[in-house]
């Protein structure tokens, strides 16, 4: 009988061409898996299972609305969210979170959203837990926006309210960042700018995430930190920001040998800070403006006595007052102390001049702010 071949083929060695290219295909397969087995080992033995984590948590904090580039900017690349709160940002405010850097090297920056009449002890979570004391002066973050920055010992602290159309109330954005992981001997990451930007476009994506029809302000660049209480600060007759009002006591004030002052830019700010200080570079006195809820906060502390709109304590001299804003402000307070100066003696109690100068300072904030009928003690 004739045997048939295939044309090319040869007898006996049909399935070994089949055999061979099926072993090469199960070498390369592999191969392929030891290497992919490899590289996935080495991912996660380099810490990528860690990374991922860490982008899912932050993708997570605050419910998703934080602005991981100016985060980054503020802190580092590596970072992971949690949804620890500060100790101020309790049950009352909307939600709260804490992103940290990689094993806490290069920061913590902790973030708090509310309505703003619900929030509890916003000024403690501004940072703003001394009122007769040394402190620094707050200052307007500027560009457009409603909201102040804040030292407080190592922290860089930053607010923003937004007026919610239609909605009759406000949104409050509060950011505090440290170096460290909760030091007392640390200090804010990249500075005020940065922490600016992160509070601005926290206050933007909030305002999307919980249906604010809000004015915004403009992008943030540069902005004025907070005022560090140092030697040679302006004369009192060049004041042009939140002391420019005691310009008109310089007569008066020169008798107590107060020549210079601490002042910050006009901005619209939520607080208003203003210290004179002797020529020795020692603050003596010290007036404050709050509005919105911080405002509202300061009912609640030592720093107002009582419950009348305006007062003063003749032991003391300290004196405060009110103003009634048309706008989302609400009711203004405005207080005026001697600074409590581990390095100096206390200036002597003179309430005379601290209610002239809580009277000037209070009506030329109120002015600026959109307030009027400026009760006085």
């Amino acid at each position: 009988m004739r045997k048939e071949f295939t044309e090319g083929s040869e007898p006996g060695k049909t399935t070994a061409p089949i055999a061979r290219k099926n072993r090469r295909t199960a070498l390369i397969i592999s191969i392929a898996l030891t290497v992919l087995l490899a590289c996935t080992g080495a991912y996660l033995w380099l810490g990528g299972y860690s990374h991922w984590q860490d982008k899912k948590s932050l993708d997570r904090a605050c419910q998703g609305i934080l602005p991981q580039s100016e985060l980054k900017s503020l802190m580092s690349s590596d970072l992971r969210g949690t949804d620890e709160r500060m100790f101020e940002v309790g049950t009352e405010w909307l939600d709260g979170c804490t992103v940290e850097a990689r094993e806490g090297r290069h920061g913590t920056t902790q973030l708090g959203i509310g309505w703003s009449d619900q929030v509890g002890m916003p000024l403690s979570a501004l940072g703003r837990i001394e009122f007769a004391g040394e402190n620094g002066a707050a200052t307007p973050i500027g560009h457009g926006w409603t909201g102040s920055m804040t030292r407080s010992g190592s922290a860089g602290n930053a607010s923003v309210l937004l007026e919610c159309k239609g909605l009759d109330r406000n949104l409050l954005v509060t950011v505090r960042s440290y170096r460290g992981k909760f030091s007392e001997t640390s200090s804010i990451s990249q500075g005020f700018g940065s922490l600016a930007k992160v509070a601005t476009r926290t206050a933007q994506k909030a305002a999307a995430k919980w249906d604010c029809d809000a004015p915004l302000g403009r992008p943030v660049g540069s902005v004025t930190p907070p005022v560090k209480m140092t030697r040679d600060l302006p004369s009192l007759s060049r004041a042009s920001g939140s002391c420019r009002s005691m310009t008109s006591l310089i007569a008066a004030l020169s008798q107590r040998k107060i020549r210079e002052t601490l002042d910050t830019p006009e901005g619209n700010s939520l607080i208003e800070d203003c210290y004179l200080l002797d020529a020795e570079g020692h603050a003596i006195y010290r007036l404050s403006a709050y509005y919105g809820p911080y405002a509202r906060d300061l009912l609640r502390t030592r720093a107002w006595p009582n419950p009348d709109p305006a007062g003063i304590e003749q032991k003391s001299g300290y004196a405060w007052a009110s103003s009634q804003c048309r706008n989302f402000f609400g009711t203004a307070r405005f207080t005026s102390g001697i600074v409590e100066n581990s390095d100096k003696a206390a200036a002597p109690v003179d309430p005379g001049l601290q209610r002239e100068l809580l009277d000037a300072f209070a009506k030329d904030s109120a002015k600026r702010h959109g307030c009027s009928g400026t009760e006085l003690p």
